[in-house]
């Protein structure tokens, strides 16, 4: 439903969702923030990796489109030059055939993201793969060897009389636990640090 509670009346009404998004930017942020939008899209190359059917081409062109009217409205110049998609790849054939047919089909299509990584890079990437399945592989046992130490020692307690101290102490999150949360921390800090590492790596250093 729009913001005004009335329910879209056609098919082309429903997907004028990039223009009220852009018509609110100019709401909140005026002119400066549309000059500045324009600015950033404006000659914009596409790059996008599993692209499927191109939704982020398509995206990226229903935001020109908005944009641009947005500037014509309020008087904005220059206007945007149109994004362009640079590459794209996907290893799907029907999806090969969609973003070919594309009004702005990608000047590159790739097949296999392989194809067009430095061997040095995949070499990397499969060894730490590897070692982050062999460290998971480690990880997993040991927790396994705790839980079991642990089941043990309260199989016996309970087989003893469990005292208030015990009852208290079952409450909280075991070893293994507290080692699987630690794990977890682990690898989302992995995660952020490496999609951080991903965004300012010269691309020289990735791709051929």
């Amino acid at each position: 439903m729009k913001e005004d509670g009335q329910s879209p009346k056609s098919l082309t009404d429903l997907f004028q969702h990039h223009f009220r998004t852009v018509d609110r930017l100019a709401d909140m942020y005026g002119r400066e923030g549309i000059r500045n939008l324009a600015e950033n899209i404006s000659g914009m190359f596409i790059i996008s990796l599993f692209s499927g059917i191109g939704g982020a081409e398509l995206l990226m062109h229903h935001i020109w489109l908005a944009t641009t009217r947005k500037c014509e409205q309020m008087g904005i110049s220059p206007l945007p030059e149109q994004p362009m998609p640079l590459l794209a790849c996907d290893v799907d054939s029907d999806c090969q055939q969609v973003l070919l047919n594309h009004l702005y089909p990608p000047r590159y299509l790739v097949n296999n993201l392989l194809q067009f990584l430095k061997p040095s890079c995949v070499t990397t990437c499969k060894e730490l793969c590897a070692k982050a399945a062999a460290d998971r592989e480690k990880l997993v046992a040991k927790i396994d060897a705790i839980k079991k130490k642990e089941s043990k020692a309260k199989s016996k307690g309970k087989d003893k009389g469990t005292t208030e101290k015990q009852r208290k102490s079952e409450s909280k999150p075991s070893t293994a636990e507290n080692l699987e949360l630690f794990f977890r921390q682990i690898i989302q800090t992995f995660l952020k640090l490496l999609c951080w590492r991903t965004m300012i790596m010269p691309v020289s250093d990735l791709f051929l």
